[in-house]
């Protein structure tokens, strides 16, 4: 073996197998698109290989997992080897340099011009997240615009709003715009008369015509119109601008593919949280500048040269853009300090690897913690770039200088809706997560003890990703063509007799159950059924879904259930599914009139 294989690291990206019989497959390699023909014994041992590795590591992977025993090592090395030669194996380091080598992008970092905080109803928190952002912007000699973005339904509530933030601008000599109920109202007004839209999509985007109670989506889409060419931030009411590091901060770079990438702490309450995360002074939009609508290409090359470049599994999608250089960090993070914002620890047994699964089951006292108190500290240690669906809205830096897609505008989970349709619609496109983490203060809040029932309940967003994962694209098209295909297809079914809307939300949500059923009972073997208590909460939590599964109600989206028959949700479920498939496809358009609006002055929001 050549001394440069044996200090390369491989990994066998994407394949599908279709077998023929006589003990062969046929092996599609998807990321140079060619076939070959191998022994099926061959193909398995390729499936092994998902990850970067050495080819002794990897011989020894294929050994344990496919139960080969250690004396078959110097054989798999050896075919190992022969995949490397044949082009079967992707090489890190070849992948990193060719990604760099297709660099010749010339962009820059960026100024964040308009950091946004989104409100309801919440006046001492609003004044004390505004003021905080002021605050670090003017610490390092920013002079940033701010808008706020108003979902609160009481006049007096707005009309105080408007007092507090001129007040702030007297202070602290900072221009601050603001989008209340008028607002919005006068700029649908004005984008229906300029563009010609459907009245009831443009007000289905920025408003909650349903009566459903929560339209945090809608008013996040006034932001995004608000802002149609800029660089932004965006952080919910409740956040405040103290900064944190990750403990073990360093320079390197990560990429991630599938998996979540942030580590967690958990605490038993805020004060313990706030005294083990110090406090320290850095320019937050700064932060995100580095990173933000940023080529991949040039993030890596800026990467220190005493430092690495962590690159362990690629899909796909990831393998694509570095293989063409075209990839883009549209949406940056913080991590969080506080309340997790999760709304269930059901996920902590499905989503958690490594130190945090550690930390979690150390005790049984320190588990049962975690899933009683929501206080935990989230971040990553690095710089890390993903490409996955998962997104929380908490604090965003947005790229919104081209096409996004909008928000789901009404109930929760809308940040989900949105990570997962700019994931599935643009195709180099990525998450980077900031080794920095801000202070979501929201208070008084804890798990449920009885969260374990609810595993199985349905909401309307997870109604919306089904549908989303259900459709299919046809190769070559560019976002916005993928938006309009999707917002045809939302159409279709929110169209089709609603017997059938049911049987095929049946079915995709079966299909996805399964999935997560099959994932849980992998990680349970992972694991070897320990710790006891852990395991006792996976057995729950698999015969809780499976029971659900066997009742018709299993689809009807508890959040809508308030005040409404299920009949009545299904109905409104329905009609939901065919509003946003309206408004996909005039999004498109309606952002470019909002850019073409604010050239002429008109703007959503307004300075007070």
């Amino acid at each position: 073996m050549s001394q440069a294989i044996a200090n390369e690291h491989y990994s066998c990206v994407e394949i599908h197998r279709f077998p023929l019989g006589d003990n062969s497959d046929l092996v599609y390699f998807a990321n140079e698109k060619v076939s070959h023909i191998l022994p099926s014994d061959m193909s398995r041992v390729l499936e092994v290989c998902r990850s970067f590795k050495s080819i002794d590591e990897h011989a020894h992977d294929v050994c344990t997992r496919l139960r080969l025993g250690t004396n078959r090592v110097p054989n798999v090395r050896k075919l190992l080897n022969d995949f490397v030669q044949a082009g079967m194996l992707v090489g890190r380091q070849e992948l990193l340099a060719g990604c760099l080598e297709l660099d010749r992008s010339a962009d820059v970092p960026w100024r964040l011009a308009r950091p946004g905080v989104l409100t309801r109803d919440r006046t001492p928190h609003l004044e004390r997240c505004l003021r905080s952002y002021i605050e670090n912007c003017k610490r390092f000699g920013r002079e940033n615009d701010f808008v706020v973005v108003d979902d609160s339904e009481s006049p007096v509530v707005r009309d105080g709003h408007r007092r507090m933030l001129r007040a702030l601008r007297d202070e602290y000599g900072a221009e601050v715009r603001y989008a209340g109920l008028e607002e919005k109202t006068a700029f649908a007004d004005a984008l229906i008369a300029s563009g010609g839209f459907p009245p009831d999509a443009v007000r289905f985007a920025l408003f909650d015509e349903e009566g459903c109670g929560c339209s945090i989506g809608a008013n996040r889409n006034a932001l995004l119109l608000d802002t149609a060419g800029d660089l932004i931030f965006s952080a919910d009411d409740d956040t405040v601008c103290r900064l944190t590091p990750h403990p073990d901060i360093n320079e390197d770079l990560a990429f991630f593919s599938e998996d979540d990438p942030t580590e967690f702490w958990f605490y038993p309450d805020r004060e313990t949280a706030l005294e083990s995360t110090p406090a320290v002074e850095r320019d937050l939009l700064a932060l995100h500048e580095g990173l933000l609508g940023r080529n991949i290409g040039k993030v890596i090359r800026e990467v220190p040269g005493d430092r690495r470049v962590h690159l362990n599994e690629v899909c796909a999608h990831l393998y694509k853009s570095l293989k063409s250089g075209v990839g883009t960090v549209r949406v940056t993070f913080n991590g969080v300090v506080g309340d997790s914002g999760i709304p269930t620890p059901a996920g902590y047994l499905t989503g958690i690897r490594g130190e945090t699964r550690a930390r979690l089951s150390r005790s049984e006292a320190d588990y049962a913690s975690a899933f009683t108190s929501r206080e935990v500290m989230r971040s990553v240690n690095c710089v890390s770039i993903y490409h996955g669906t998962q997104l929380m809205g908490t604090v965003l830096g947005i790229d919104n200088r081209t096409l996004l897609p909008p928000f789901m505008p009404v109930q929760r989970n809308e940040d989900g809706v949105f990570g997962f349709l700019l994931s599935t619609c643009f195709e180099h496109t990525f998450f980077g997560f900031l080794p920095w983490a801000l202070l979501h203060a929201a208070e008084g809040r804890r798990y449920s003890p009885d969260f374990m029932s609810h595993v199985a309940d349905r909401i309307l967003t997870d109604i919306i990703i089904f549908c989303v994962a259900s459709q299919t694209f046809r190769p070559g098209l560019t976002g916005r063509e993928r938006l309009l295909s999707l917002g045809r297809y939302f159409t279709e079914l929110g169209s089709i007799p609603r017997p059938e809307f049911e049987e095929f939300i049946r079915l995709q949500a079966s299909l996805r159950v399964s999935q997560l059923l099959s994932s849980l009972e992998r990680i349970s073997k992972m694991y070897d059924a320990s710790p006891d208590f852990w395991e006792r909460d996976v057995r729950r939590y698999i015969e809780t879904t499976h029971e659900a599964l066997q009742h018709k109600d299993c689809i009807i989206a508890r959040d809508l259930k308030e005040g409404r028959t299920d009949d009545e949700v299904l109905q409104l479920s329905q009609r939901l599914v065919l509003r946003f498939g309206h408004l996909l496809q005039v999004w498109p358009e309606m952002f470019e009139e909002a850019r073409r609006l604010r050239v002429g002055g008109r703007r959503l929001a307004l300075p007070v």
